[in-house]
């Protein structure tokens, strides 16, 4: 009888669970950016042009030479990331953070930067130490071990400008132009 009871008890707490709404994983919205990017990291620095591509569950970057010339082509999807250095080497990883750890000795901060260059915080891990402007623009914030300051022109809406730091490496971004495809919602 003890048994029937466990066995009822649990059934009908998998019942109460299935029936709770699940949270939706917020995703940012789709982007395409140029700009410029400056990496430092312990002794050594790398600066180039960058191209962007952001889509749900994609990114594709451009690590781009002065004059045009692709340095290195960085792509994440569900399969992982890889890396195509210019004499069409190609890295694999699991992820664009641990891949460009492994083949340049720093980390870039994917998974933030797509919340970051649109002047939010990403929903996980928490941030904290959130600084907002009189406009209500985030202009600080300390995200996943990241020291990230925005920095905007006038009245725009979406920073410029962007350092995150963390104490071995140091990211610089320059936002020359930022196209978004803001989610649409569907009337009810």
């Amino acid at each position: 009888m003890a048994r029937f009871c466990a066995v009822a008890a649990l059934g009908m707490l998998l019942a109460a669970c299935a029936g709770l709404p699940s949270t939706p994983v917020e995703t940012p919205p789709a982007f395409s950016l140029q700009g410029r990017v400056l990496i430092k990291a312990r002794e050594t620095a790398f600066s180039s042009g960058l191209r962007w591509e952001a889509s749900a569950g994609e990114d594709e970057l451009w690590l781009n030479a002065p004059l045009g010339q692709t340095l290195g082509h960085l792509k994440r999807d569900g399969g992982g990331a890889a890396l195509t250095t210019a004499d069409q080497t190609v890295y694999r990883a699991g992820s664009i953070e641990s891949l460009t750890r492994r083949a340049f000795g720093w980390e870039m901060p994917v998974d933030g930067l797509r919340w970051w260059v649109l002047g939010r915080a990403a929903p996980a891990p928490a941030a904290t130490e959130t600084v907002r402007d009189a406009r209500d623009r985030l202009t600080a914030l300390m995200q996943d071990g990241w020291r990230v300051k925005l920095e905007y022109d006038g009245d725009a809406m979406r920073p410029l400008r962007l350092q995150a730091t963390k104490p071995d490496a140091e990211i610089r971004l320059a936002i020359d132009g930022l196209d978004v495809v803001e989610p649409t919602r569907s009337a009810p």
